[in-house]
């Protein structure tokens, strides 16, 4: 009926196709689905109106009658819009169509809040960003420092688009680093990529070498160190320690302990060394400048003293110095001095005469003692007893040294026996022998006693040569008396000779004696 026809709504549906009856005067139009629809009888034209969103079309209903309230037409949905809540649309319902028209869809961007962390601690929160901005763009807090860490950024990349509320979390990288072990200058190994925290002992080390004269101990770095940074562990020596002893002929004179591995020995406090008797102390068997490397032994080192004999031969033939050590015992020298005219007598230190079987102290010089050397000269002669004359050397025998014996008279000395070659006063080096020549003396028996016979004698004795002469043997057997009166008169002077001689060779002998300590003495 038209009631009921009137009392449809006004579609809001599509008009794709219709129909039109005209009922009373008004009009019917028929839709795609053959639905009726009823207008009034005013109308006058119809528009499209077109639903959009972000320029896309979402439906288009035409012919709707002008002076249609926007509000009473069947919109489409707005469609959904990422990140975006639909508003509705652009045209208010109290609108009238009175032509063809755009509803666009209103969105509102959607806001959302940030929030940055670290480590759950809420450090600040950004409130109403746009849905779609860009992380970058939202204004973060600085990143807090983190020990061990190196803040990298936040967990949300910075092109990323905010679509939501969102958390973005510091991002901490843990700090790595390089631990280094040398030895001295020298790098031993390197250990990288060593997490913040890692405990020294933790990383694997490698083995201390060796280094002269010392021990190793380890590293620089405490094993309980938690690695913060890059790190450097320098092997850690101990200089070995050694002893050094001092000894003296195997007895130990001091020990100094704790000496220093390439100390050298002169700075090692050494003790004095003792006195040796014979012997200078000279150091130890160590040099200097050797280097301490082990336990050591230093031993006193001795040089025998050399003294020096200086023989002062007093105008002998000279003796070279001879040098002997303190523990020399002093014996008797093979050479000795010769001195013309003197025998070597004996060495003497200072004044008293040198004691051989000693040892020398320090040097010394001795000096030769002579004993002016004697000459003994024997005197023969045929008729008397041969005689002993001692005299200096060098020096002669002087006539007067020899006197007359009684019945005789010298005559000179010769060096011959045959008493051709006569000595004249030369002086004499060497013991000699001598002839002493005499000649008898002829003396008158009766002078004094019988002056008569005596003065006749001369007549008789003139008369006997020739006598002698014409009778030699008569003259030998039977002599006259005159002849013997004078031979008795000789044998008588020649036995008072030989006692005279006797005497004589006993005052030469005395004399010679005391010549001889008088020598002695000076």
């Amino acid at each position: 009926s038209v009631g009921v026809a009137r009392s449809v709504r006004r579609s809001t549906d599509e008009f794709t196709r219709f129909c039109v009856m005209s009922i009373d005067g008004n009009s019917l139009k028929a839709d795609e689905n053959n639905k009726i629809h009823y207008y009034d009888t005013e109308f006058k034209g119809s528009y499209a109106v077109t639903y959009k969103a972000d320029d896309t079309t979402v439906s288009t209903l035409d012919d709707v009658l002008e002076g249609t309230l926007f509000g009473s037409l069947t919109a489409p949905e707005i469609p959904e819009k990422e990140g975006h809540t639909v508003k509705g649309w652009n045209v208010t319902a109290d609108t009238a169509v009175t032509a063809n028209m755009t509803a666009e869809a209103v969105y509102e961007i959607n806001k959302y809040t940030v929030t940055f962390k670290a480590d759950d601690t809420t450090l600040s929160t950004v409130e109403n960003v746009d849905y779609g901005t860009l992380f970058s763009s939202v204004t973060a807090p600085e990143i807090p420092a983190k020990e061990g860490y190196t803040a990298k950024g936040w967990s949300v990349a910075d092109n990323a688009a905010v679509t939501g509320n969102l958390t973005a979390e510091a991002v901490y990288e843990q700090n790595k680093y390089t631990v280094t072990f040398k030895s001295g200058d020298t790098t031993v190994s390197t250990v990288e990529n060593v997490v913040h925290g890692t405990l020294f002992s933790a990383v694997t080390a490698p083995e201390i070498p060796a280094k002269e004269g010392c021990t190793a101990k380890g590293w620089s770095v405490a094993a309980d160190t938690a690695i913060t940074a890059n790190t450097t562990a320098e092997a850690v020596y101990e200089i070995n320690k050694y002893t050094v002893t001092f000894k003296a002929d195997d007895t130990t004179l001091s020990t100094v302990e704790n000496v220093d591995y390439g100390t050298l020995f002169s700075s090692v406090t050494a003790p004095e060394i003792p006195a040796k008797e014979g012997y200078t102390a000279k150091g130890w068997n160590i040099a200097a400048d050797t280097t301490i490397t082990a336990n050591m032994t230093a031993e006193a080192e001795y040089e025998v003293i050399t003294y020096t004999i200086t023989f002062d031969t007093d105008g002998g033939t000279t003796i070279a110095p001879k040098q002997f050590t303190a523990l020399d015992t002093i014996t008797a020298f093979a050479e000795v001095p010769e001195k013309e005219g003197f025998d070597f007598e004996a060495w003497y230190l200072g004044t008293e005469k040198f004691e051989f079987g000693s040892k020398l102290t320090s040097d010394i010089t001795l000096t030769a003692k002579y004993t002016a050397k004697e000459i003994i000269v024997t005197v023969k002669s045929a008729d008397f007893v041969d005689a002993t004359i001692v005299i200096a050397y060098n020096t002669s025998v002087t006539a007067s040294q020899f006197d007359n014996k009684e019945g005789y008279e010298f005559k000179g000395l010769f060096t011959d026996q045959a008493l051709t070659t006569a000595y004249n006063g030369e002086a004499l080096t060497q013991d000699t022998t001598l002839y002493a020549s005499y000649e008898a003396i002829e003396e008158p028996t009766t002078t004094v006693e019988e002056p008569t016979t005596t003065v006749e004698e001369p007549t008789t004795t003139e008369e006997e040569p020739t006598t002698t002469a014409e009778q030699p043997t008569t003259t030998d057997k039977q002599p006259t008396k005159e002849t013997e009166t004078t031979t008795s008169a000789k044998k008588g002077c020649k036995s008072s000779v030989v006692g005279s001689g006797l005497v004589l060779f006993l005052g030469l002998a005395l004399s010679s004696v005391a010549f001889v300590l008088r020598k002695k003495e000076q």
